[in-house]
């Protein structure tokens, strides 16, 4: 079962692969930020399929957003 421990732990480690990504901007790091954000996505997902649709859901997918657009950012800079 998701969780919102897990959301916020996936969310980290997202962030976490887009920072690296953004000091490195070589390949393995962005694979490795694509990866992580899936797992965010992912979380979030499972998490509001099981009907939980909160504050804390709402304010994990715009995280999640955010570090899809630096991902990006970066990507074609």
């Amino acid at each position: 079962m998701t969780d919102f421990t897990s959301i916020e732990k996936s969310l980290q480690m997202a962030e976490q692969a887009v920072y690296q990504f953004q000091m490195s901007a070589v390949p393995e790091q962005f694979q490795k930020a694509q990866n992580q954000l899936a797992i965010a996505q992912e979380n979030i997902t499972k998490l509001k399929s099981q009907g939980v649709n909160s504050t804390e859901i709402k304010k994990a997918e715009e995280h999640l957003k955010h570090l899809k657009e630096a991902q990006i950012a970066v990507q074609f800079s």
